[in-house]
């Protein structure tokens, strides 16, 4: 993908996706922490009518459906088309006195499903870039910040960024979005931090409080910026603090051969 008009569809339909997925779990979530509180909320008939017709929402299907074809995740279907039918027949066959199952098991099969579909979600969230090779024009720094956090929003495991140059606001623009439990590693020069050592310094203390699996360490040779996560691996053109302000900036996919490479020699002891 060499196009950043192309790889910002993706992007916004990547989290259409997530929105639409998430906005259908929500109601199903909710009748589920209603269940723990009190079984027998699960054999209310009205609340489980109430329930059906968010459930039944085939447009949303068309929709999953489309997106993981269109980039070819169709395998990822049926974790949201088998629990999406399971959740219609689950209601339905629950209102019916001759289907319907024990409290426990009924709530147990709407757990279930309910996982499975949450598991998917992550999945989805997690697919990456096609390969890219992108160049942003200069004076599109909003376009740039766009981009790396779509990057940093797949990021569930780790997170490794390689940048000489980074400042504070490498934590509250792009960081703080990341899970607090990801491992997240920091290489950089302070050497080329000039007057920003105690800003960084600072905003690094305090985000080190609700993020404990953050770390950093200097290395006063490093050159090359990169981004690294559990599935890509990229090549920056520049430091993220001045990703296309005023010059091109390149976003270069790497081969798995070099992530791997790039993890065994930087991160693999630390």
């Amino acid at each position: 993908m060499n196009n950043i008009d192309d790889a910002l569809k993706f992007q916004r339909e990547q989290q259409d996706i997530l929105i639409k997925i998430g906005a259908y779990l929500a109601p199903i979530g909710v009748f589920l922490e209603k269940c723990k509180g009190d079984q027998s909320f699960a054999d209310d008939i009205n609340a489980i009518r109430r329930l059906q017709p968010l459930v039944g929402n085939q447009s949303f299907l068309t929709a999953v459906d489309q997106f993981l074809s269109r980039y070819n995740y169709i395998a990822y279907y049926g974790g949201i088309s088998s629990p999406y039918h399971s959740f219609a027949n689950l209601l339905a066959q629950q209102t019916l006195p001759s289907k319907k199952k024990d409290t426990s098991t009924f709530i147990n099969d709407i757990e279930n499903n309910y996982n499975v579909m949450a598991e998917t979600l992550i999945a989805i969230a997690q697919i990456p870039l096609p390969p890219v090779d992108l160049t942003i024009k200069a004076q599109n720094p909003f376009t740039a910040y766009c981009f790396i956090t779509h990057i940093l929003s797949t990021v569930r495991d780790y997170l490794y960024v390689m940048d000489p140059w980074i400042d504070a606001t490498l934590f509250y623009r792009y960081l703080y979005q990341v899970p607090k439990t990801t491992k997240i590693r920091i290489i950089s020069s302070s050497n080329n931090w000039g007057n920003k050592i105690e800003e960084v310094e600072s905003v690094e203390e305090l985000f080190k409080v609700e993020y404990p699996n953050y770390g950093r360490k200097d290395d006063p040779t490093l050159h090359d910026r990169r981004i690294i996560t559990e599935t890509a691996a990229f090549s920056l053109g520049g430091s993220i603090k001045d990703a296309a302000k005023k010059s091109e900036y390149t976003i270069v996919q790497l081969a798995e051969t070099s992530r791997l490479e790039l993890i065994k020699n930087h991160f693999d002891n630390w």
